[in-house]
C-alpha cells in the first residue's frame, strides 16, 4: 500500500468546498447544492515517481457540526481552507479556521506548520460579485505563511493545484 496524505477541507457553508473536491476527483461540476456533513474521497497520485494515496476529507461548513470538524483536524496532514471571493464574511473567518487547526494540534501535542495549509479563494467565476480582492487573499496567505490560489470549480480553473500543492508541501515537511 502506498503512503497516504490526509487533506482536510475547511471553510464556511456554501463557499464551494464540495464543488472543488468533486471537480478535482470527478472532473465535473455539479450545479446542485447539497450541504455536506462529512464526505471522504481518495485519489492515487504520483510525486516525483513515488505513489501516494491522496485522501481528502470534505467537512461541514455549518457551525452545528463544529465538534465533528474539530475531531477531523487532529488527523489531518494538510489543510485546504476555502472562502468565497463573493462573500466577505467567509474570508473574514479564515483566521478562525487557522486558529482551530493550531489549537487542535497543540491539544494533542503536535506542532503546527503553516506550510501545511493552502488558502483558496473559490468561485472566481463570480468576478462581477467579487468583494474580496485577490491581493487580499495573497496578503493573508503571506501573513499566515501558507500557499494561496484562486479557483473556479464551475470553470474547472485551478481545481487540482490546491490539493497537489498542499500534499507536496506536507510530504516535504515530513521528509
Amino acid at each position: 500500500m502506498p503512503p497516504s496524505c490526509l487533506l482536510v477541507l475547511l471553510g464556511d457553508e456554501g463557499v464551494g468546498k464540495s464543488s472543488l473536491v468533486r471537480s478535482f476527483i470527478c472532473g465535473r461540476f455539479l450545479e446542485d447544492y447539497d450541504p455536506t456533513i462529512e464526505d471522504s474521497f481518495c485519489k492515487p497520485v504520483d510525486f516525483d515517481g513515488e505513489h501516494c494515496l491522496l485522501r481528502i476529507l470534505d467537512t461541514a461548513g455549518q457551525d452545528t457540526y463544529s465538534s465533528l470538524r474539530k475531531t477531523s483536524l487532529k488527523n489531518g496532514d494538510g489543510f485546504v481552507i476555502v472562502y468565497n471571493i463573493a462573500n466577505r464574511y467567509s474570508f473574514d473567518r479564515v483566521t478562525e479556521f487557522v486558529d482551530d487547526i493550531r489549537d487542535r494540534k497543540a491539544c494533542i501535542g503536535l506542532p503546527f506548520y503553516p506550510k501545511s495549509l493552502t488558502l483558496v479563494g473559490a468561485k472566481c467565476d463570480l468576478e462581477t460579485e467579487r468583494c474580496v480582492a485577490a491581493q487580499e487573499g495573497k496578503i493573508l496567505a503571506q501573513k499566515i505563511g501558507c500557499g494561496f490560489i484562486e479557483t473556479s470549480a464551475k470553470l474547472n480553473k485551478h481545481v487540482e493545484e490546491p490539493f497537489y500543492e498542499t500534499a507536496w508541501r506536507v510530504r516535504k515537511l515530513s521528509a
